[in-house]
């Protein structure tokens, strides 16, 4: 996948913003016409999962989704499992990869 270069007349496609709530997520994407938003939940992260991987994981998690992957929930070998483990994986898994490239062949 390639990004393409933004400038300050472009429109924004994805947005990430701060929310602080407990509602039971680190984040959440939410995808409307013209502009996705990635919700950040402070709440969470700077209690929770205040670990630099566990902050990560729950960033990429929500990326995925923004990219059009859904919940993985019968292993953590991919960033889409629905619980942030003990030793999260903060980048992309060849799962990951394998998924997204079956989605957007």
């Amino acid at each position: 996948m390639k990004i393409a270069p933004d400038d300050a007349g472009s429109i924004n496609d994805l947005e990430w913003r701060d929310y602080s709530k407990a509602d039971g997520h680190g984040g959440y994407w939410q995808g409307k016409p013209g502009v996705d938003y990635i919700y950040l939940n402070s709440y969470y992260l700077d209690g929770r999962y205040k670990d630099r991987a566990s902050r990560r994981h729950v960033a990429v998690h929500e990326l995925g989704h923004a990219l059009g992957l859904c919940h993985k929930p019968d292993t953590w070998a991919s960033v889409m499992w629905t619980k942030v483990p003990s030793n999260p994986p903060t980048e992309p898994t060849d799962r990951d990869e394998a998924n997204y490239r079956k989605l957007w062949k």
